[in-house]
């Protein structure tokens, strides 16, 4: 049973159950564009994943504090760079 459910849940996702790529996103409650069509929030991950892929760097530290997600990145030329991400759209504050 474990070897049918191991070969069966791949396949499943691949005939539908998954985001497929340009699938039109949920808009967020206030208005924008939400990141993931299927969660409400994005996660702590998502967020670093983000800024990561907008500033090269190592990233110091990532937390969530008053209803935004709080990440910290270390620059190359030794500069700390704070970044506040909305966790329903993804976008800046």
């Amino acid at each position: 049973m474990k070897r049918l459910f191991h070969f069966l849940l791949p396949v499943c996702l691949l005939l539908g159950g998954g985001v497929q790529a340009g699938e039109r996103f949920r808009p967020p409650p206030g208005g924008g564009r939400a990141l993931h069509p299927i969660r409400e929030r994005m996660t702590l991950d998502d967020a670093v994943s983000h800024v990561r892929r907008q500033v090269e760097g190592r990233v110091l530290s990532a937390e969530e504090r008053n209803g935004e997600y709080r990440v910290r990145i270390l620059t190359p030329q030794g500069r700390v760079k704070r970044f506040r991400l909305d966790p329903r759209t993804g976008r800046y504050r």
